[in-house]
């Protein structure tokens, strides 16, 4: 599918992904149970990012955080990359 949107490579990062993920399937148009792990559909979308050339690598060198939320009424998932984040220890930490 990313093949088909002719989105670029986005450069060597450091990346911040941001994934929104509808809870309708866009194959199907049946709604994601409330049971399942929002991480077991980001995972693919990373891998899917560096398999079409997006980004080069979904390693910590390049991606630096992500964010992942379920949107409700939504058909499918979006991503968002951000460029340039540098990720700074929380103060409580």
């Amino acid at each position: 599918m990313l093949a088909m949107q002719n989105v670029q490579p986005q450069g060597d990062g450091p990346f911040y992904i941001s994934y929104y993920v509808g809870r309708i399937r866009s194959d199907t148009g049946r709604r994601i149970g409330s049971n399942t792990d929002i991480d077991n559909h980001i995972k693919c979308m990373g891998d899917a990012l560096v398999a079409a050339g997006i980004i080069p690598d979904d390693s910590m060198k390049y991606v630096r955080g992500v964010s992942a939320r379920w949107v409700e009424g939504a058909v499918g998932a979006r991503v968002k990359i951000e460029f340039g984040i540098t990720m700074e220890t929380p103060s409580w930490w």
